[in-house]
């Protein structure tokens, strides 16, 4: 999905498909960003209440990753999360 520019419903097939795989994680990371600079935050901040909540979570989202995160919340006024 990523050889192919970034294409969103792959990206969106892979996360939900794979999910608890490296290779999910990684595509719903970069959904959630895609989703981010387009825009659209409810749906950036909705990925990344999702990745933050996996265990594992700290090996996913890196610092920059958490940033964002918080800018999407923030935009979707997702008070409670931010």
């Amino acid at each position: 999905a990523k050889d192919e520019g970034y294409d969103k419903p792959r990206l969106a097939e892979i996360a939900q498909r794979y999910y608890h795989t490296k290779a999910g994680a990684e595509a719903a990371l970069l959904l959630a960003a895609l989703y981010l600079e387009s825009g659209n935050y409810p749906e950036a901040a909705y990925g990344y209440r999702k990745l933050l909540a996996r265990p594992d979570a700290d090996k996913i989202v890196d610092p920059q990753g958490l940033l964002r995160a918080a800018v999407a919340l923030r935009r979707a006024n997702d008070n409670k999360q931010t």
